[in-house]
């Protein structure tokens, strides 16, 4: 494997833990493909996060120091049926879906379960 190429896996663990220590457990490597000794200590790292932010929204702690600072805000514009005509460029990658995947796709399919009541009470009123 190439030098500059390690350098960016190397660059991507960096990023990682400084997110986790601000408090950015969402954050993940998502090329952890390699077998090396960086794609196995990138592996453990996402892993670990993935269990840290398990273990902190089921304890329902909230740091409010940082609850804020990984917002990332969505746009979606809708058609009259409900379904995606277009969003803005943040929304791929929060949904980790490409563009193409969320054209005309119907907006209820990303609306959690326990919002499923509001959701329907807001289309019902829009019709």
């Amino acid at each position: 494997m190439d030098t500059q190429q390690n350098q960016q896996r190397i660059k991507a663990i960096y990023q990682m833990l400084f997110e986790m220590a601000t408090g950015n457990l969402a954050f993940r490597i998502i090329k952890t493909d390699q077998n090396d000794e960086v794609g196995k200590l990138s592996k453990m790292l996402t892993n670990l996060a993935g269990q840290m932010h398990d273990i902190i929204l089921r304890s329902g702690y909230v740091n409010p120091r940082y609850s804020y600072q990984n917002l990332v805000q969505t746009t979606f514009i809708l058609d009259d049926n409900f379904m995606i005509s277009n969003f803005n460029v943040h929304v791929p990658e929060a949904l980790y879906y490409e563009s193409k995947e969320l054209f005309q796709v119907d907006f209820e399919k990303f609306i959690a379960p326990q919002s499923f009541d509001i959701w329907n009470q807001k289309k019902w009123k829009s019709h």
